[in-house]
């Protein structure tokens, strides 16, 4: 898939270390480059303004060498300044989970237009896709997945997930929405809980989905993009 499916998240705690080091190392490259240079152009000043001899080669007799030399030295300076200031972190995509990355033999399938409109109009924009278990796979429930034993932390994030997406408008109070398009054990939104990952757990952006895949039967389901080691 294009790489449009994306979604930005913040950087995690070792990415942003790493990332502070990479910028840290980068800049004092950059910024010793740049002091040589100047030591350079400030020589040819020097020599312009104390040396008669000096400012008669530079000046006079390669006039047009140290125009082009001292303006090439400027026009470097400046790219690299720009190229500081506009220095970005690296890509989220470092976490190496595939937004659209379904279940092992799960398949990934478009969601309809008609799909779209019962799915909550808070989710709509991450449920482009949907991944269905094949009819091969045994054990999986079908039934709309709503959580209620809430103990830690990841319980309860997991438990917020099933009731924003399969309550309407996500109030516990509200009825479900409809089952063809509900989040089950043999029906998932990988773009959906990607997101919830990188919201709830952004330094470990895989807990729900392995989370889900314990829940729905860790022996009958694998997640290897995801989830390679199950607990």
């Amino acid at each position: 898939m294009a790489d449009s499916t994306k979604i930005s998240t913040p950087l995690t705690k070792e990415q942003q270390r790493a990332f502070d080091k990479e910028r840290s190392s980068y800049f004092k490259g950059s910024i010793a480059a740049m002091v040589i240079y100047g030591t350079v152009i400030l020589l040819f000043g020097l020599i312009g303004v104390f040396s008669e001899s000096g400012r008669y080669f530079l000046f006079e007799q390669n006039f047009g060498f140290t125009v082009t030399f001292i303006g090439g030295v400027l026009l470097v300076i400046t790219l690299m300044l720009i190229q500081l200031l506009k220095y970005k972190p690296m890509s989220k995509k470092e976490n190496g989970y595939d937004n659209l990355a379904c279940p092992d033999y799960w398949e990934l399938k478009k969601v309809t237009p008609e799909m779209q409109k019962l799915i909550n109009k808070k989710w709509q924009p991450w449920t482009n896709y949907y991944c269905q278990a094949p009819t091969y796979v045994n054990n999986l429930g079908t039934d709309t997945l709503l959580e209620t034993n809430e103990v830690t932390t990841l319980d309860k994030e997991y438990s917020k997930m099933l009731q924003d997406f399969n309550k309407v408008e996500g109030l516990t109070a509200n009825p479900s929405v409809n089952n063809s398009v509900s989040l089950t054990c043999s029906r998932m939104y990988p773009e959906y809980m990607n997101k919830r990952d990188n919201d709830s757990f952004p330094d470990q952006p895989n807990s729900l989905r392995c989370n889900y895949l314990k829940k729905c039967g860790v022996n009958n389901m694998s997640w290897t993009n995801v989830c390679p080691n199950p607990k």
